[in-house]
């Protein structure tokens, strides 16, 4: 999440070219692909806590020893090993999550806490150096240990998994379904897979915009204490999507929400093809961020409506971690091809649409077999 931060760091502290930054973010993030889907494999089968356990371990050594290892090649590979030990929590809380029964407050709540993160690290870490900022981390990682007896050692009853006919509270014409109970044994798994590429489509928008947009707005010769506070400020601006995810998928349902956001994150990036102005980088920032917490909390809400018994939820940061990859990637590349930063925001627009038609195709999938999935809160 600090993403923005490590990049400048990196450059200022280090010396790393804008394209550096770009692939060491990918490893950074893009690793949490090879975690989680590890993890995937284990959820079900593993002492949950004891995989916590190995992703602290991983994710705080990795840290430390980037205090050491300063030339980007060693760089990269720890980057690739924190990454590694960040996924692998991630699955291990995502699969726990997912058999909550009211998916839209459990996620909002978990993406407010994940944003009140991103505000402190925007407010303080812009003022450390790299290896201060590396230290951090460590420091903020390895006290998780003291909160792995509170995870759960498996996954949910078994039999509440099973539970199948149950009721679906207010699944009239435009009202939301309550998910209670579903039928989750007619979701066929191929939904799932589906819904894990629109989340890869949407975090290669991520991942691209977050490393490079206080690098493109300060290019475009805007004041760096004006960026660092529109950072902040904008991040903190999408707690507003804590107080309205939940009102929005009881109204409409999680589904139709998530393409209203959607359609609405593709033209927020394409604002700033017109030029990174004080304008349009202040709407742009703000609006980015509370479009982001919403798609996030009902794109992560209707992958576990899918599956309660958390396989998928748990993929949920493979598939993130594989857009990030992709994403700073490919945006990197844009810049080292001379295209400037108005392709990076079109490669960011163009992902976003592409994640709107996925999920458009999977409610109108749901919508015929399963409509009361489809209008689910």
């Amino acid at each position: 999440m600090g993403m923005p931060v490590i990049a400048a760091a990196l450059v200022e502290y280090y010396g790393y070219t804008e394209e550096q930054v770009g692939r060491i973010a990918g490893a950074d993030m893009g690793s949490m692909a090879v975690g989680s889907f590890l993890i995937s494999l284990l959820v079900n089968r593993v002492n949950r806590r004891w995989l916590a356990v190995a992703g602290i371990a991983l994710l705080t050594g990795a840290n430390l020893l980037c205090l050491k290892y300063t030339d980007y090649e060693s760089l990269y590979f720890l980057r690739v090993a924190a990454g590694a030990g960040a996924g692998m929590l991630a699955a291990v809380g995502m699969a726990g999550l997912a058999g909550n029964s009211n998916t839209a407050r459990t996620f909002t709540i978990y993406l407010f806490i994940l944003v009140l993160i991103q505000v402190l690290e925007l407010a303080y870490m812009p003022a450390l150096s790299a290896s201060e900022i590396f230290t951090v981390f460590a420091w903020c990682c390895a006290p998780l240990i003291l909160l792995v007896p509170l995870l759960p050692r498996g996954p949910a009853d078994p039999v509440l998994l099973a539970v199948q006919q149950g009721q679906i509270a207010n699944a009239g014409d435009g009202a939301a379904a309550s998910v209670v109970g579903m039928d989750y044994e007619h979701v066929p798994s191929w939904l799932g897979w589906v819904c894990l590429v629109a989340i890869v489509a949407t975090y290669s928008n991520i991942g691209a915009f977050w490393t490079y947009i206080e690098l493109a707005a300060t290019a475009s010769g805007l004041n760096d204490e004006f960026i660092a506070d529109s950072l902040v400020y904008g991040t903190a601006f999408s707690f507003i999507g804590a107080a309205i995810a939940t009102v929005l998928a009881k109204r409409f349902g999680q589904s139709r929400s998530l393409l209203s956001a959607l359609v609405l994150m593709v033209g927020t990036v394409s604002l700033l093809l017109l030029g990174i102005s004080t304008v349009t980088f202040m709407v742009a920032v703000y609006g980015y961020m509370l479009l982001w917490f919403l798609i996030d909390v009902y794109q992560l809400g209707t992958i576990s409506n899918m599956d309660k018994s958390g396989r998928f939820a748990s993929m949920t940061p493979m598939a993130q971690g594989l857009g990030q990859i992709l994403g700073p990637n490919i945006a990197a590349s844009i810049l080292g091809a001379q295209l400037g930063y108005s392709g990076v925001m079109l490669l960011c627009a163009g992902c976003s649409l592409l994640a709107m038609l996925v999920y458009g195709a999977i409610h109108r999938y749901l919508a015929v077999h399963n409509r009361a999935l489809a209008v689910a809160a």
